[in-house]
C-alpha cells in the first residue's frame, strides 16, 4: 500500500480498494492479465516469424483489438486463420 501511495501518488482510499479487489475479492484476476500478456506476447512473435517483413504491427495490433474479448486460444485461431493468410 506505501508503495502506491508514495511512488504512484494513489489515495488512500483507491489504494485500500485495489488492494481489497486483488487481494480478497478477485485474487486471481492480477494472474490471468499476466497469462493473457504472456499469450499476446508469443502470439505477436509467432506472428512475425510467420510473415517476416510483411509483418506490420499496426494491423496486427488492430486486428487483434477487432476481434473484441476473446479467450486466448481464439484469438490466436482467428490471427492464423484469418489475419496471416490475408498479410502473406
Amino acid at each position: 500500500m506505501q508503495l502506491l501511495v508514495k511512488d504512484v501518488v494513489a489515495s488512500h482510499a483507491f489504494v485500500k480498494q485495489e488492494v481489497e479487489h486483488y487481494t480478497l475479492r478477485a485474487p486471481g484476476r492480477a494472474n490471468s492479465y499476466f497469462y493473457g500478456f504472456t499469450k499476446m506476447i508469443s502470439l505477436r512473435k509467432d506472428t512475425e516469424l510467420a510473415l517476416g517483413t510483411k509483418f506490420n504491427q499496426l494491423r496486427f495490433h488492430d486486428f487483434v483489438m477487432s476481434q473484441g474479448i476473446l479467450p486466448p486460444a481464439l484469438i490466436k485461431q482467428a490471427v492464423k486463420e484469418e489475419f496471416v493468410t490475408k498479410e502473406k
